[in-house]
């Protein structure tokens, strides 16, 4: 469990305890009973505090911070589901003649409402971050090699050798990173090439490094070409 986690369900844990310590000592100070009407408003507000709780931690739990973002609407509509139901619970138990079946039927309206708003707003989360994760997938391949061949022209040491790698880091650096289905074949072939450039590069062969850096200079050209025309 992480800091930000533990923290909030200590801050919940007060304020469920500060609820429950003013509705006792209130009903109790002004020699009330525990009617029906009381025990149902007070479920229902238990029951929103508890819901409140599991979409923070949702929200909290989220590994990077765009994800915690993402649930930012999550955490607002349980916030406000948890201040509607408080309000409503409250005025039904503050003023007893007002009959227990109509603070049920508030209570059972907002707690619809607040759930169809979580499950829509958790089925949205739940679309972006499959959306992000194939963007990742699908930009992988070229950013992977555009990192590769940036490594090895820094690292390069003869002039003829990091001027073949710099030519294939901007050939990717200016490519589109967004790969499909159709170019499984062509990147396949890059992927190939590339790892040939590589080992060219480390065995510090000259003229096997420049014959390998146009080959790939071709096939990704190729590639960007099919890029353009599948848009």
């Amino acid at each position: 469990m992480s800091k930000q986690v533990k923290y909030y369900v200590v801050a919940w844990l007060v304020a469920l305890l500060l609820f429950n310590g003013i509705v006792f000592t209130v009903n109790l100070a002004t020699v009330r009973s525990f009617t029906p009407a009381f025990w149902i408003n007070y479920g229902f507000i238990t029951v929103s505090f508890l819901g409140q709780l599991i979409c923070a931690i949702k929200a909290l739990k989220r590994d990077t911070m765009h994800k915690k973002f993402y649930n930012v609407s999550l955490s607002l509509i349980s916030y406000i589901g948890l201040i509607a139901m408080l309000l409503t619970g409250s005025i039904c138990m503050v003023f007893m003649q007002i009959p227990y079946w109509v603070g049920l039927i508030g209570c059972f309206i907002i707690l619809g409402v607040t759930a169809v708003f979580v499950i829509s707003a958790s089925a949205a989360v739940y679309t972006v971050d499959n959306i992000d994760q194939k963007v990742k997938t699908q930009t992988f391949i070229i950013k992977s090699l555009m990192m590769d061949a940036y490594a090895m022209q820094n690292t390069a040491k003869l002039p003829e050798i990091k001027d073949s790698a710099k030519k294939v880091y901007d050939a990717l650096r200016f490519s589109d990173p967004m790969s499909n289905d159709a170019l499984v074949d062509i990147e396949s072939h890059i992927k190939e090439k590339f790892d040939v450039f590589m080992k060219a590069i480390k065995d510090e062969n000259v003229k096997a490094t420049e014959s390998n850096a146009e080959e790939l200079l071709v096939l990704i050209c190729d590639r960007n070409n099919r890029c353009k025309l599948m848009k």
